[in-house]
């Protein structure tokens, strides 16, 4: 029996779309709201073996907490990140080495615990004295509890701008958060980026941008005078995939029981959750599935009278 147009043209896009945003699993149909919670942070001039900085505000479950740590030397190492609520912190990126200068790294903790205000306190333990330490901490919400991490960049060098270097997202709806350590003033955020924080005395800024499409984004922030500088991002995904799954096209948009149906679009996920695509209610068997493609063949009993 044919399938009429109609049925595959409006009912697979409906349909689809709904299984697909319980498979990209943790928003029904609309994006996420990655926002800015609260930052702080510390920079004593001294050469410590570890450095504490507190989140003044309290703090909500399932949240993301970003750590940047920047030095001047470039032979302490950092041997832990942790805070008073036990949440695991994970290198996202470096740490990126100017030789003789300075070091930095970025680390994460997903999904973390709630805190009352003023109680949770990380704690960056070194291997050894670092020089001028600068921590910056941020709480953003939004964030996928699962695997946050989309794509990371890291640059180095010595002008009056600096950069981490371009990335290509590979997720619709991320939140870029960048940092750098620098050896003269950075001035300010770079362009389409909020500054959360830049340190006094040592004028190292924590930065962030929400973007919607994937694309090519570098974080930069200005430096005057020029000078020396280390610059790190990382893409976080949001929470259930972003702005949530979308079909583009269809082909063919009719067909027989049995044909193959080709499906493109944006954050369709993978065949993994235990989610179906359905042809007017009826499960279909996928015969490949990415973020980008479905092939799947029309099942059986998809007809309508």
């Amino acid at each position: 029996m044919r399938i009429r147009q109609r049925v595959v043209s409006i009912a697979i896009p409906i349909l689809a779309l709904s299984a697909l945003a319980l498979m990209l699993g943790a928003v029904p149909a609309q994006a996420a709201s990655l926002a800015f919670v609260q930052s702080s942070s510390a920079d004593p001039q001294t050469s410590p073996t570890s450095l504490t900085v507190t989140y003044a505000a309290a703090q909500t479950a399932g949240n993301l907490n970003v750590v940047i740590v920047g030095w001047n030397n470039a032979t302490a190492l950092i041997s832990s990140v942790t805070d008073s609520k036990g949440n695991a912190y994970v290198l996202a990126v470096g740490p990126t080495v100017q030789a003789g200068v300075a070091t930095q790294a970025i680390y994460y903790a997903k999904n973390i615990a709630s805190a009352a205000a003023g109680t949770n306190i990380v704690t960056v333990t070194f291997n050894a004295a670092a020089s001028f330490p600068d921590i910056r901490i941020a709480e953003y919400s939004g964030v996928d509890t699962v695997n946050p991490v989309d794509v990371v960049a890291a640059n180095q060098g010595s002008t009056s701008s600096s950069s981490s270097g371009a990335v290509t997202t590979t997720n619709a709806n991320d939140l870029l958060v960048a940092g750098n350590v620098i050896q003269t003033l950075t001035t300010g955020a770079g362009t389409s980026f909020t500054k959360r924080v830049i340190t006094s005395p040592d004028g190292d800024i924590l930065e962030d941008r929400i973007v919607t499409a994937t694309g090519s984004y570098t974080g930069t922030a200005p430096v005057s005078p020029a000078g020396q500088w280390i610059m790190q991002m990382v893409a976080f995904r949001a929470a259930g995939g972003g702005s949530g799954p979308g079909i583009t096209t269809l082909n063919p948009t009719s067909g027989t029981i049995g044909v193959s149906v080709t499906i493109t679009g944006t954050n369709l996920g993978s065949s993994q959750g235990g989610s179906t695509v359905t042809f007017n209610g009826t499960t279909a068997t996928p015969t490949s599935w990415n973020a980008t493609t479905i092939v799947v063949p029309v099942p059986t009993g998809a007809t309508t009278g």
